[in-house]
């Protein structure tokens, strides 16, 4: 058996372990375009903190060790009715073909940015552009930061630590629109003004200039802008390939994450999947997700028939000491789903008040009215994600509030209460649902 993987990332790299463990004898081929193997972009805002070197997001598997191949390119064009990958201007035959090829930066119609990019405008997507970045950053100076989603708000923290300063513009109403409502997102908004970054919301940029940028027709100056607006696919060289895409150009999977074209697979960003709660495709851009992906995309190119249930798009992201996590649907984006909904919140510590080093932690609980299962959770606060891994876990069991419950979660005073923050929120919640 001849599988060939399309990239080696985070989806690339669960398909080719979970591969390798499933067959000791596949001819297995990996294409990608780093001269080393692995890379954790999710680490840039990190390293442009300071937290960490960024050599040292880069890794080197042992591929020779697993008995897999590289070949350093780019697939320029796929085959898939004669089985064939171009790369490097030859051909490459497959029997069992993995696309993994992840996302790109999406770059907005706005005017004169594409004239400034590596030069003013920096996107936090490859090493290359992050650490020419991370060498502009100047103490005093002003960045000015497009998009508000977990890596704008990462890259506008560790700027402004390293003393800039930072103002972040959103076109939609709010931050972390996709990940939080609105009541929950303002404590993530205000924990940053109080760091001194300023945050605009509502507001769209329209040019980008050496010494501004233009929002609404007022002038900003900026040193520095980071391009933080989003990510597609990137399957352009899909395009004549056969394989189905989506209107966003998203490549279409089935429940075994098998294109439309047979022993062709896909995983990872470039991908449209079902979410767990109405199994509606998708795209979600978590690597944790690719990851899930990955470990069934592996083991079904060479034979076997597993199925992927579904994201429960489970999230969480640093920002200094605020932790931030959610899982499932917002209230807001149920309700565009035509889901009806209960909602309850809880505000408390971590654990008992009267241990030493309480933090504030809130959580927020979303279920389907009908049924009263839950279907979401946001917390914001110290040990966020572990309330919210314990909901994701909820989710995909397809649990109500009542069953909720009945669950029991460990408890000791360093690291919790004995009836914890999430269950408090879930008795409110039931309460609710009751009415």
């Amino acid at each position: 058996m001849r599988l060939v993987i399309l990239g080696l990332g985070t989806g690339g790299f669960a398909s080719l372990l979970s591969a390798r463990k499933t067959d000791f004898k596949a001819e297995i081929t990996v294409i990608d375009e780093k001269e080393f193997d692995l890379l954790h972009p999710c680490g840039f805002p990190y390293a442009l903190e300071g937290l960490l070197e960024f050599e040292n997001l880069k890794h080197n598997i042992g591929l020779e060790r697993m008995k897999i191949k590289k070949i350093k390119g780019k697939t320029e064009k796929i085959d898939a009715e004669n089985k064939k990958v171009s790369v490097n201007g030859k051909e490459i035959e497959f029997d069992s073909l993995i696309i993994s090829v992840g996302a790109v930066p999406l770059i907005p119609p706005i005017k004169g940015i594409k004239e400034l990019s590596g030069k003013k405008v920096f996107c936090v997507h490859s090493i290359e552009e992050t650490k020419k970045l991370n060498e502009k950053i100047e103490k005093g100076k002003t960045a000015i930061v497009i998009g508000a989603g977990a890596i704008g708000l990462e890259t506008a923290f560790a700027l402004n630590k390293k003393g800039m300063k930072v103002k972040v513009i959103e076109a939609a109403p709010q931050i972390l629109g996709k990940a939080f409502d609105l009541e929950m997102a303002v404590i993530a908004e205000e924990f940053l003004k109080e760091k001194d970054i300023e945050i605009l919301t509502g507001k769209k940029v329209s040019e980008t200039t050496e010494k501004s940028v233009f929002v609404e027709g007022k002038e900003i100056p900026a040193d520095l802008i980071i391009l933080s607006a989003g990510i597609k696919p990137n399957t352009d060289f899909l395009k004549d390939s056969g394989i189905e895409l989506s209107d966003k150009g998203f490549i279409k999977v089935n429940e075994f994450l098998e294109t439309n074209k047979k022993g062709i697979f896909a995983a990872g960003d470039s991908i449209e999947i079902p979410n767990i709660i109405n199994k509606k495709a998708i795209a979600v851009g978590l690597a944790n997700s690719a990851y899930s992906q990955g470990l069934i995309a592996g083991p079904n190119a060479l034979g076997k028939q597993k199925k992927y249930s579904g994201t429960t798009l489970t999230f969480v992201s640093v920002l200094g000491e605020l932790e931030i996590a959610a899982t499932g649907f917002t209230k807001a984006f149920a309700e565009k789903q035509g889901i009806e909904t209960v909602e309850a919140k809880a505000k408390g510590k971590n654990k008992y008040n009267w241990f030493p080093g309480s933090k504030e932690l809130t959580v927020k609980l979303v279920a389907e009215k009908n049924s009263g299962k839950i279907i979401g959770c946001q917390a914001i606060g110290k040990d966020a994600f572990v309330r919210v891994n314990v909901i994701s876990a909820t989710i995909k069991a397809g649990m109500t509030a009542e069953e909720l419950s009945g669950v029991e979660l460990a408890y000791c005073p360093p690291l919790s209460e004995t009836h914890d923050i999430l269950l408090l929120a879930d008795e409110l919640l039931k309460r609710k649902l009751e009415k």
